[in-house]
């Protein structure tokens, strides 16, 4: 979780993060979010998330990020 807090742009170009297995909500959320400025950091944000809380919190996260456009 350090490196990509340090190159939040690994998410996307990142071997290892590339065919990455999510739940549907976190990746329809990282695919609008990758598009944005930023973005990257905001998903890595989320994934700290789901890190220190789990990954229901994540879920529950991306799914209210989604509704709220």
């Amino acid at each position: 979780m350090s490196a990509l807090k340090k190159k939040p742009g690994a998410l996307q170009h990142g071997e290892p993060f590339q065919g990455w297995a999510l739940p549907p909500a976190i990746k329809t959320l990282q695919h609008h979010l990758l598009k944005q400025p930023r973005g990257d950091k905001a998903m890595v944000k989320l994934l700290s998330l789901i890190a220190d809380f789990g990954e229901e919190v994540g879920v529950t996260a991306a799914e209210l990020a989604l509704e709220q456009g």
